[in-house]
């Protein structure tokens, strides 16, 4: 083998086909063909996610905004569908995540902030209170409410516009992304989505993520403690996976 991973991995992509085609299996790098095709599921699976988030997100906004619905929402909302619909019926393994409870709960964990920063709207539900079977069926649409205005909402949302709710959040970003962190993980489905974490983080518990309040595995721990009963126990297992890598980045760039 004379391209490793590491260095060139469309190089080294290339120089496995050969050696499985050309039947040298003693010479193949096994460990990270195992990877790779681990990555293939788990790619499926956060594409899935991420398409789930967005629909419960709309639908949140056709229920609390009906001053604002239209016929091009509830096009968003059929498209949502229809690419769900067309996920599962290519991969058929992936309906176990959309009927385990644990997985709708995290989806919803990451449909909030994403209305939150659309609408400047809070006090949504703390889970999710319909079931995946209306959730996904064609027709079904949530009847209209109302979410209450929310001073403490708004100011984190003006904290988002002058990108302070994460400080050095484009480094952090990058910083994720040169580590594989969101391509190549079961966490999420991108660095967009940690980022995401840590924003609802921020949220949640009022308060900036920054390297003086985050910066060690207590700091994490005593965040945990705070979000508990706020969201689904595998949101927060998520969160603090975001939170980890911040403090990874903290750390690395003696902040």
């Amino acid at each position: 083998m004379t391209t490793t991973y590491e260095n060139d991995i469309v190089a080294w992509a290339k120089e496995q086909a050969y050696l499985l085609r050309s039947g040298q299996l003693s010479v193949l790098d096994i460990e990270h063909i195992a990877e790779e095709i681990e990555d293939v599921g788990k790619s499926e699976q956060r594409e899935l996610a991420s398409r789930m988030a967005v629909l419960l997100s709309h639908l949140l906004k056709w229920q609390y905004q009906p001053e604002r619905q239209s016929s091009s929402w509830q096009r968003a909302i059929k498209e949502q569908r229809k690419a769900i619909e067309r996920r599962l019926k290519k991969t058929p393994s992936l309906k176990v995540s959309v009927n385990d409870p644990e997985w709708l709960d995290d989806a919803w964990g990451d449909a909030i902030p994403i209305t939150i920063n659309e609408t400047g709207m809070s006090n949504f539900p703390e889970s999710c209170p319909w079931t995946t079977e209306d959730i996904l069926s064609e027709n079904w649409l949530p009847k209209s409410g109302r979410a209450k205005s929310n001073a403490s909402v708004k100011s984190v949302l003006l904290h988002y516009e002058k990108e302070l709710v994460i400080q050095h959040e484009k480094l952090y970003r990058e910083f994720i992304i040169e580590r594989g962190v969101g391509s190549k993980d079961h966490v999420a489905s991108s660095p967009d989505s940690y980022i995401s974490y840590l924003r609802s983080v921020s949220a949640l518990i009022g308060s900036d993520i920054n390297p003086a309040m985050l910066r060690s595995e207590a700091d994490i721990n005593n965040i945990s403690k705070k979000l508990e009963g706020k969201r689904a126990p595998k949101t927060i297992r998520n969160y603090c996976s975001a939170m980890h890598q911040y403090v990874a980045f903290v750390k690395a760039n003696g902040l």
